[in-house]
């Protein structure tokens, strides 16, 4: 796939749905954005947003809580303008916290059930294995993504790198629905960011 709107047609994404995302590009993460914006411009309502931690950078979230397109959130860590909006009584729903592990068994257990994974994969070979070891946005392995690789009912991988074939991977494309190419994930300097 080549862009956003392929991909939300191909997922068949609609109101009332949950997605999930990681946090592995921190500060430098373009994927939560982007997605944000396609959200915006078909005017999906009612978004459970499952992010491993959400940063400062995600500012687009801001107006999608305000316009009650995202109405409840599940994460791990939360700062900046997010936090911000959320403290002031505009999130619709619930916000629910959960440690790093706890997040991994509530999504297990099917408490947290994702529709589709946005997985931002700085790179991906052509058979769809992903790795964050490697590529121009490397951010290293990427483990928090596990949980929703194997449990979300739909995986997509959101990459700017694709290389012919990976030796050492973290996602295994037997998990993966579909590969989304972009010109750009993020931006390397903000990944090193936040509590690293």
């Amino acid at each position: 796939m080549n862009s956003y709107k392929q991909t939300f047609d191909f997922c068949q994404i609609q109101d009332g749905q949950c997605l999930s995302f990681h946090h592995h590009l921190r500060n430098g993460d373009k994927v939560i954005e982007s997605v944000c914006k396609e959200i915006k411009d078909q005017r999906i309502k009612d978004l459970h947003f499952a992010p491993s931690s959400i940063f400062p950078s995600y500012i687009s979230m801001v107006d999608l809580i305000k316009h009650k397109q995202i109405t409840n959130i599940h994460t791990n860590y939360i700062n900046g303008p997010v936090a911000k909006i959320v403290s002031e009584g505009y999130l619709d729903g619930k916000i629910i916290m959960n440690t790093h592990g706890g997040r991994a068994r509530v999504i297990e257990s099917g408490e947290l059930h994702i529709d589709v994974a946005f997985l931002a994969c700085p790179t991906v070979d052509k058979k769809g294995n992903g790795s964050g070891a490697i590529g121009p946005n490397a951010c290293g392995t990427l483990g928090y993504a596990i949980p929703d690789l194997y449990y979300a009912k739909k995986v997509i991988l959101v990459t700017d790198h694709v290389v012919e074939h990976l030796e050492d991977y973290q996602f295994d494309s037997a998990y993966v629905d579909g590969v989304l190419v972009v010109d750009s994930i993020g931006d390397a300097e903000g990944i090193v960011s936040g509590t690293t």
